[in-house]
């Protein structure tokens, strides 16, 4: 899976709170002048996050006026403080980095994980 910034910034925003829509992503993340941004932004937003779904990094719920919201799926991923060992190539010893919040999954038996 390749992730990009947008991608984890939505994971960000969705550590940070429970659920959100998907226009409420597109404020934080971009910050539309008008209404006409806010839809192009909110796209890129659908886009992605139907991308997370697939890989059941976030899941949705919809409410009963009618808006879906997502939120982190935490049989998938693991979110907390950890250390990341980094061997630079060429080197011979590597550093342990310290990192305040940790992202950790499994995408076909492969370990991702990034800071933030």
């Amino acid at each position: 899976m390749r992730m990009d910034e947008v991608d984890i910034l939505i994971l960000s925003l969705l550590s940070k709170n429970k659920k959100l829509t998907t226009s409420m992503l597109a404020k934080q993340i971009f910050q539309p002048k008008n209404n006409h941004e806010l839809t192009n932004v909110n796209s890129v937003i659908y886009y992605r996050l139907h991308k997370l779904l697939e890989y059941r990094l976030v899941k949705e719920t919809e409410r009963k006026d009618g808006k879906k919201y997502y939120f982190l799926d935490f049989k998938n991923i693991i979110l907390g403080k950890g250390f990341v060992y980094v061997k630079p190539v060429g080197v011979k010893r590597g550093r342990r980095i310290f990192l305040n919040k940790l992202f950790v999954f499994m995408d076909n038996k492969i370990c991702h994980s990034f800071g933030f």
